[in-house]
Protein backbone atom coordinates (compact mmCIF):
# COMPACT_ATOMS: atom_id res chain seq x y z
CA UNK A 1 0.00 0.00 0.00
CA UNK A 2 1.63 3.30 -1.11
CA UNK A 3 1.50 6.42 1.20
CA UNK A 4 -1.35 8.82 0.61
CA UNK A 5 -0.43 12.15 -1.72
CA UNK A 6 1.48 15.55 -0.34
CA UNK A 7 0.48 18.71 -0.89
CA UNK A 8 3.42 21.33 -2.45
CA UNK A 9 3.62 21.97 1.19
CA UNK A 10 4.47 18.65 2.43
CA UNK A 11 1.31 18.05 4.10
CA UNK A 12 -0.99 15.05 3.38
CA UNK A 13 -3.73 15.17 0.98
CA UNK A 14 -7.58 13.69 1.43
CA UNK A 15 -9.91 12.83 -1.52
CA UNK A 16 -12.18 15.58 -1.44
CA UNK A 17 -14.90 13.60 -0.18
CA UNK A 18 -13.88 11.81 2.46
CA UNK A 19 -14.54 12.44 6.10
CA UNK A 20 -11.04 13.96 6.76
CA UNK A 21 -11.38 16.73 4.05
CA UNK A 22 -14.86 17.51 4.89
CA UNK A 23 -13.41 18.18 8.72
CA UNK A 24 -10.78 19.84 7.54
CA UNK A 25 -12.82 22.17 5.60
CA UNK A 26 -15.26 22.64 8.51
CA UNK A 27 -12.31 24.12 10.54
CA UNK A 28 -11.22 26.38 7.72
CA UNK A 29 -14.52 28.47 8.99
CA UNK A 30 -12.53 28.59 12.28
CA UNK A 31 -12.00 26.27 15.67
CA UNK A 32 -14.37 23.75 16.80
CA UNK A 33 -15.19 21.04 19.47
CA UNK A 34 -16.24 16.85 18.40
CA UNK A 35 -20.11 18.17 19.28
CA UNK A 36 -19.67 20.96 16.48
CA UNK A 37 -18.09 19.07 14.24
CA UNK A 38 -20.62 16.13 14.23
CA UNK A 39 -23.36 18.75 13.74
CA UNK A 40 -21.94 20.40 10.81
CA UNK A 41 -20.97 17.31 8.80
CA UNK A 42 -23.77 15.76 9.69
CA UNK A 43 -21.86 11.94 10.18
CA UNK A 44 -21.63 9.55 12.17
CA UNK A 45 -19.56 10.27 16.00
CA UNK A 46 -17.25 7.68 15.54
CA UNK A 47 -16.43 8.53 11.87
CA UNK A 48 -15.62 12.36 12.69
CA UNK A 49 -13.58 11.18 16.15
CA UNK A 50 -11.50 9.20 13.63
CA UNK A 51 -11.38 11.30 10.70
CA UNK A 52 -9.99 14.08 13.86
CA UNK A 53 -7.46 11.67 15.11
CA UNK A 54 -6.07 11.18 11.74
CA UNK A 55 -5.97 14.74 10.75
CA UNK A 56 -3.95 15.34 13.67
CA UNK A 57 -1.90 12.33 13.40
CA UNK A 58 -0.99 13.91 9.65
CA UNK A 59 -0.27 17.16 11.51
CA UNK A 60 -3.13 18.96 10.38
CA UNK A 61 -5.23 19.95 13.16
CA UNK A 62 -4.08 20.05 16.67
CA UNK A 63 -6.12 21.42 20.04
CA UNK A 64 -6.26 25.04 20.27
CA UNK A 65 -7.59 25.11 23.99
CA UNK A 66 -10.44 23.26 25.87
CA UNK A 67 -13.65 24.02 26.75
CA UNK A 68 -15.75 23.66 29.81
CA UNK A 69 -18.68 21.09 29.68
CA UNK A 70 -21.40 20.05 32.40
CA UNK A 71 -21.54 16.25 30.17
CA UNK A 72 -22.25 14.38 33.94
CA UNK A 73 -24.24 17.25 36.37
CA UNK A 74 -22.14 18.19 39.26
CA UNK A 75 -19.23 17.60 36.99
CA UNK A 76 -17.25 19.77 34.82
CA UNK A 77 -15.38 18.00 31.57
CA UNK A 78 -12.87 20.00 29.88
CA UNK A 79 -13.48 19.82 25.81
CA UNK A 80 -11.37 20.21 23.10
CA UNK A 81 -10.94 22.92 20.38
CA UNK A 82 -9.59 21.69 17.51
CA UNK A 83 -8.42 24.29 14.68
CA UNK A 84 -6.31 23.97 11.62
CA UNK A 85 -2.43 24.31 11.51
CA UNK A 86 0.55 22.34 13.12
CA UNK A 87 1.08 24.00 16.46
CA UNK A 88 1.42 22.20 19.77
CA UNK A 89 -1.70 21.46 21.33
CA UNK A 90 -2.70 23.05 24.42
CA UNK A 91 -2.19 20.88 28.03
CA UNK A 92 -5.57 19.85 29.37
CA UNK A 93 -6.47 21.50 32.49
CA UNK A 94 -7.21 19.54 35.49
CA UNK A 95 -10.64 17.84 36.11
CA UNK A 96 -12.60 19.83 38.77
CA UNK A 97 -16.14 19.45 40.47
CA UNK A 98 -18.74 21.95 40.59
CA UNK A 99 -19.75 21.07 44.22
CA UNK A 100 -16.36 19.93 45.83
CA UNK A 101 -18.26 19.17 49.24
CA UNK A 102 -20.83 17.44 47.45
CA UNK A 103 -18.50 14.99 45.15
CA UNK A 104 -16.91 13.91 48.61
CA UNK A 105 -20.21 12.80 50.18
CA UNK A 106 -20.94 10.73 47.27
CA UNK A 107 -17.65 9.43 47.02
CA UNK A 108 -17.59 8.87 50.99
CA UNK A 109 -20.86 7.19 50.26
CA UNK A 110 -19.90 4.87 47.17
CA UNK A 111 -16.95 3.76 49.56
CA UNK A 112 -19.51 2.62 52.48
CA UNK A 113 -21.94 0.81 49.93
CA UNK A 114 -18.82 -0.76 48.59
CA UNK A 115 -17.33 -2.00 51.71
CA UNK A 116 -20.81 -2.99 53.05
CA UNK A 117 -21.05 -5.24 50.19
CA UNK A 118 -17.71 -6.83 49.80
CA UNK A 119 -17.46 -10.45 49.59
CA UNK A 120 -15.82 -11.71 52.80
CA UNK A 121 -15.08 -15.50 52.56
CA UNK A 122 -14.23 -15.77 56.50
CA UNK A 123 -17.39 -14.37 57.02
CA UNK A 124 -19.05 -16.99 54.74
CA UNK A 125 -16.91 -19.68 56.46
CA UNK A 126 -17.95 -18.72 60.03
CA UNK A 127 -21.46 -18.03 58.94
CA UNK A 128 -21.84 -21.81 57.77
CA UNK A 129 -20.35 -23.35 60.54
CA UNK A 130 -21.68 -21.53 63.24
CA UNK A 131 -18.37 -20.40 64.78
CA UNK A 132 -17.39 -17.34 66.53
CA UNK A 133 -14.97 -15.34 67.69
Amino acid sequence: MSAPPREPDGRFSFRPTSVPSRVLAALEDGPATLKELRAALDANPTTVERAVTETRNRKAVYIASWQDDEVVPGRMLSVAVYALGNKKDAPRPRRRHVDAAAYQRAKRARRRTRLATAFNPAAVLAASTGATR
